[in-house]
């Protein structure tokens, strides 16, 4: 009996334990689904450097390319393709599709200020470079030098009624082949080259060009030189949100979602997401009650052997706790539940 009672007692410890792991691992998933993003320009990202407030705004995320503006039906006048702060570098055969675009009369903005959104701009054959260096002005500014504002503004379509623009850790456009700078910071800014946070001996005074524009065919590109102009703690400093007006208006808005890196985080929450999508079909979950089911039925009928309690057993346990009870029934009724079991 010790021996028996001990190795029901270690199964019952493996089968919590194991039960203990199956939990960990959903309240993980939940976990991880409910969880919001944290990957900087997500539109699911709720917090300050997130695009949260685009989606009340009907924007179509391109997470797979451009295949949408290869589709028959589209008429690229109407569309204004958003790039905001890219990680991955361009191919030829990606410019290849956005050339064509606004060839058409397609609309462009490209945002960047460190990351590749040069690489898209040598793969069109355009001249204009985000430069790289670190804007300041110690006067025209927020809290912070390197928090400078655009404060003069050429006649343009896209500078109605701006003000002042309100830009983060931002670089500039070198200005080349057919652009016209369109927003410009004050001349008391300077490029911090070698982040010191003050002026020194060969870097430059401004005004710097932050926003240049150029015709392309039919359509256009712009070029901004600051990725988090439009961002959940950004878009309404200024005239931030008047100047994505500006750039958006009447036009179907898709934004650029294929060239972020996403993060770890964000990559468990879709597999998490793909793996819960899959099982929407009532075949997938019928099949996985079933396999539920017979998991549970499995695992009782091991805990059964592992302890000894063979049916003649376990009809004479129940019976000798219930003497009272009639012993050839309680067999009756354990054949009829084995069988329903089974």
């Amino acid at each position: 009996m010790l021996g028996e009672n001990g190795g029901g007692g270690g199964l019952k410890l493996k089968a919590a334990a194991a039960a203990g792991v199956l939990f960990s691992l959903a309240a993980m998933a939940c976990l991880v689904y409910a969880t919001p993003s944290l990957d900087d320009f997500s539109l699911e990202n709720p917090y300050w450097n997130g695009l949260s407030w685009l989606r009340d705004l009907g924007v179509v995320e391109a997470s797979h390319g451009y295949e949408a503006l290869t589709e028959p039906g589209l008429n690229p006048m109407g569309v204004v393709v958003l790039i905001i702060g890219p990680d991955k570098p361009y191919s030829l055969e990606e410019a290849s599709t956005l050339r064509a675009f606004m060839e058409k009369g397609g609309l462009l903005v490209l945002m960047d200020d460190f990351g590749s959104g040069n690489t898209l701009l040598q793969a069109l054959g355009v001249e204009a470079r985000f430069n790289g260096a670190v804007l300041r002005d110690p006067l025209f500014k927020d809290r912070d030098s390197r928090l400078a504002k655009a404060v003069e503004f050429k006649v343009s379509q896209y500078t109605r009624n701006l003000t002042a623009l309100q830009l983060n850790h931002a670089t500039y456009i070198d200005v080349d082949g057919g652009f016209k700078g369109l927003a410009y910071t004050s001349p008391f800014s300077y490029v911090d080259l070698n982040g010191n946070g003050a002026r020194d001996e060969g870097e430059s005074y401004g005004p710097f060009p932050v926003v240049a524009e150029a015709s392309y065919g039919l359509g256009g590109l712009i070029l901004v030189s600051d990725s988090s102009l439009f961002i959940n703690s950004m878009r309404t400093r200024e005239s931030n949100l008047l100047f994505f007006q500006n750039l958006v208006e009447g036009r179907v808005i898709l934004l650029d979602a294929y060239h972020w890196k996403p993060s770890a985080l964000s990559e468990m929450r879709e597999r998490t997401r793909q793996a819960l999508d899959s099982m929407k079909g009532l075949e997938v979950r019928i099949a996985f009650i079933v396999l539920a089911f017979l998991a549970s039925f499995k695992v009782r009928v091991n805990l059964k052997g592992f302890m000894g309690l063979r049916f003649e057993d376990e009809v004479l346990e129940v019976s000798r706790l219930h003497p009272e009870w009639d012993l050839e029934a309680l067999r009756r009724l354990k054949e009829l539940r084995d069988r329903v079991e089974g």
